[in-house]
């Protein structure tokens, strides 16, 4: 598979450009904000630049490419992955209006492992009513936001089935007891932590864990590219990790 590879110079599409090599796939060229042409393909700083025929775009870069990213993808009828977080509501706007017209699969975390997790949470959720929940995410100390996209993604897994949810930052002080639609968002800095993701179902006299731990970025790699060959001969719209792993919206 041709991959035009947003976010070519950061940690992520390093590793992407590593695993696609072993597995067979090629990085045509990638998209940077800093231009830089050293390297196994040709980087730019502008999709103007670009002349490389692609099968998919990966993008693993921020929100400011997102416009000009969706403008060259829809142009070129090319299936996108969105494997960036920190879009808003706006920016999802314009993801779901380019989905009608070329195949988007957006995830917050590219683990095929987190998506297994999510499943197994609502899972849980369905089978456990009237226990608390809480959500801890941990990763390392250079990590800017918090909680992480995944952390957020998950509660919004939960708010689907019970919309009166709502999220309570890491408590402090004389808070009170804990009331019924509490989610507690706990979130860790340290050390060189990849990522951890624990979904606490807290019952009666019973306790239940559901945890994923990323113990290197190349599983975020694998999850990605998986996504890359998931979206060909897609129609348009926007697909998910689930349409990956079970088959949804095929």
């Amino acid at each position: 598979m041709r991959i035009l590879l947003c976010g070519a110079d950061g940690r992520m599409g390093k590793a992407v450009t590593e695993l696609a090599h072993q597995r067979g796939d090629t990085i045509v060229c990638g998209l940077s904000l800093v231009q830089d042409l050293s390297g196994p393909f040709p980087v730019y700083n502008s999709f103007d630049a670009v002349t490389q025929a692609a099968d998919v775009l990966l993008d693993f870069s921020s929100p400011a490419l997102l416009d000009a990213l969706l403008e060259h993808a829809t142009r070129h009828a090319l299936p996108v992955v969105i494997a960036s977080t920190g879009h808003d509501a706006e920016a999802m706007a314009r993801i779901e209006a380019a989905a009608q017209c070329i195949p988007i699969l957006r995830a917050s975390n590219m683990s095929l492992g987190v998506a297994v997790l999510r499943r197994l949470v609502r899972m849980a959720q369905q089978a456990l009513p009237g226990f608390d929940i809480e959500i801890t995410e941990k990763h390392h100390h250079m990590k800017k936001d918090a909680p992480s996209g995944t952390a957020l993604t998950l509660l919004e897994d939960l708010q689907q089935h019970n919309p009166a949810l709502h999220k309570v930052p890491g408590r402090d002080g004389q808070v009170g007891a804990r009331t019924q639609n509490e989610v507690g968002m706990h979130a860790v800095r340290g050390g060189t932590v990849v990522g951890e993701h624990t979904v606490s179902f807290y019952g009666e006299d019973e306790t239940v864990e559901i945890t994923h731990i990323a113990q290197s970025r190349r599983i975020f790699a694998a999850g990605a590219l998986a996504a890359c060959h998931a979206l060909a001969g897609r129609k348009p719209g926007l697909y998910t990790l689930d349409d990956v792993l079970f088959g949804e919206n095929a």
